[in-house]
């Protein structure tokens, strides 16, 4: 069987969200099932993310353009005309369209829905081919895969889907990620929050509403409890961070506010380890790896609602609810026995979240896809 594999949008850097996602999980199928051959239709540069091997092909597609016209002039025309070139029995598309105009047997997997929830993030164009393009994707893919339980509701209820054609496989925990010694903590507290006791956000610093929502919540936390405990948010900072810095000009506790550009992976997770806990803002659309980091670092987690976080491994509140996200803060900050539990808890669930596991439930839904 040749598997053709669209990842041209893919951007090359590799580390966390769409990217680090299928560049584990693709590799592990590619290695699990030599007899079957892999090809890649990539963007220019994005090479060294993606699998190697004897059953491995990997087409350069020119650069990538963030562009509607070209999105659409690459699967309807470019696209279809390579599946039919390369002799393609199924299309496995990992950046979440389908093409419209093939009739190659075609396995989706949609990463977030975004412009769902944040649609003022988006530009009048790129939002409405994303409403159009996303609704024909999912009706079009003969099975989809969504990388959370609370993704698969949502295609569910704004798309009318049959929940049999969707499938949850889960992101993994990357190697490294576990607890660090007390005396290396201190070294990364006195390194990056002047000794002090943090808590710590990782992630996407938009959309800004969220933000704003958790600089309130450790406001109330720290009119509360008159603690020394400071605050790091760890994200892109370069591209993302201008609102959230024009916020903290003004923002009473901004002493005691770090942003921290993304770092070294291996310093990130000393980082990550080295935290009070860890306090997720964010609507959990797609992925849940930085939360499921956190625990495997043995550090408490505060988050939204989730499948895939057990009702007793984590404390739950809405990114929207200043004050039930401060309230979260509070227990965790007052009560050690019960931030201990949640570690024990957290360090439990994260073992079920494991690449070999979703790798096999990949290739499942490509047998699916075929048969």
């Amino acid at each position: 069987m040749r598997i053709g594999v669209n990842t041209r949008s893919i951007t090359g850097i590799s580390g966390t969200g769409q990217d680090y996602y299928n560049a584990e999980i693709l590799k592990r199928v590619v290695k699990n099932n030599t007899n079957h051959e892999f090809v890649f239709f990539a963007g220019k540069d994005c090479n060294s993310i993606f699998p190697s091997g004897k059953n491995v092909q990997i087409i350069e597609t020119g650069s990538i353009k963030e562009n509607p016209f070209y999105w659409k002039l690459w699967f309807e025309v470019k696209l279809p005309y390579l599946l039919k070139k390369y002799k393609i029995d199924i299309l496995l598309s990992a950046n979440g369209f389908c093409s419209m105009l093939t009739k190659v047997p075609q396995c989706l997997i949609i990463h977030q829905l975004d412009f769902l929830h944040y649609p003022k993030n988006f530009n009048r164009i790129n939002l409405l081919f994303l409403k159009i393009n996303t609704k024909r994707s999912l009706k079009m893919a003969k099975t989809v895969i969504t990388v959370s339980g609370f993704l698969k509701k949502e295609i569910k209820k704004n798309y009318q889907l049959d929940a049999a054609k969707i499938s949850v496989i889960h992101a993994a925990v990357a190697d490294g990620f576990q607890p660090i010694e007390f005396s290396e903590k201190q070294t990364i507290k006195e390194k990056y929050t002047e000794a002090a006791e943090f808590f710590i956000y990782k992630g996407n610093l938009f959309p800004y509403q969220n933000m704003l929502n958790l600089l309130k919540a450790f406001s109330v936390f720290k009119k509360r409890q008159k603690s020394n405990m400071k605050l790091l948010i760890a994200g892109e900072i370069a591209k993302q961070s201008k609102p959230l810095i024009e916020i903290l000009k003004t923002y009473k506790f901004r002493n005691d506010i770090f942003l921290l550009d993304n770092n070294d992976n291996n310093e990130m997770v000393k980082i990550v380890a080295a935290a009070y806990a860890f306090v997720n803002p964010t609507i959990n659309d797609g992925y849940h790896i930085h939360v499921i980091e956190a625990m495997a670092c043995g550090v408490p987690v505060i988050t939204l609602n989730a499948d895939e976080i057990d009702a007793d491994a984590a404390l739950f509140a809405s990114g929207e609810k200043v004050d039930e996200m401060a309230a979260q803060m509070m227990v965790i900050y007052k009560d050690e026995n019960r931030r201990n539990e949640l570690i024990k808890k957290g360090l439990l669930l994260i073992k079920q979240f494991n690449w070999k596991k979703s790798a096999e439930l990949l290739w499942q839904s490509i047998e699916k896809t075929i048969a």
